[in-house]
């Protein structure tokens, strides 16, 4: 007797991480702007600047097959075994930007607080990863029941089949199916 896999089960998943920062004061190393009066310090205008490149993915997570075609993707009987087919790989990468600018909190300067600006990318390149599928069809878009034969007479006996058939495609092709399309994020954090 086999087990079967749960429908949370990702046999292969990887995580990278690129990460790069400026310092500031006598850690900074990126470019500056010299001041042309006596006693100026030149201008670190990177200082405490830094960018985050993740990288995400994974082979897709098990689905049932259905050995049969039903009407708004319900669940026919089973073809093959429960979780048997695999959904497609996922790959997700996001972008962070961010700065701090610290400030004293007091005229001692010995209570710094800092204040973190920064642009975060989610599904940066607006990647349609597949998430849930038909399980007739394997499909996210398309159950199968429009091209079925024994739906035909069905179909073609609505008043309007043509517009039965648009409004059922519409209907079917559920974003739901599909991973968050790219957001874009612009926050502050206060740290005291």
């Amino acid at each position: 007797r086999t087990m079967n896999p749960l429908n949370f089960d990702r046999r292969h998943s990887f995580n990278v991480s690129l990460d790069y920062r400026f310092g500031s004061g006598k850690d900074y190393n990126g470019p500056v702007i010299n001041r042309t009066k006596a006693g100026k310090e030149p201008v670190q205008f990177l200082s405490n600047l830094g960018a985050n490149l993740t990288l995400t993915g994974g082979s897709g997570t098990p689905y049932t097959k259905s050995s049969q075609v039903l009407a708004l993707g319900q669940m026919g009987p089973i073809l093959g075994s429960i979780n048997g087919a695999r959904l497609p790989w996922q790959f997700l990468l996001n972008l962070r930007i961010d700065k701090d600018f610290n400030f004293a909190l007091n005229k001692s300067k010995k209570k710094v607080a800092t204040i973190n600006v920064y642009l975060e990318i989610l599904n940066l390149l607006n990647t349609l990863n597949v998430v849930s599928v038909y399980p007739a069809t394997g499909s996210a878009s398309d159950d199968g029941y429009l091209s079925a034969p024994e739906y035909q007479s069905q179909i073609n006996n609505q008043i309007d089949s043509q517009a039965y058939r648009d409004l059922y495609s519409t209907y079917i092709d559920n974003p739901a199916n599909y991973s968050t399309p790219r957001q874009t994020r612009l926050g502050l954090m206060f740290n005291f």
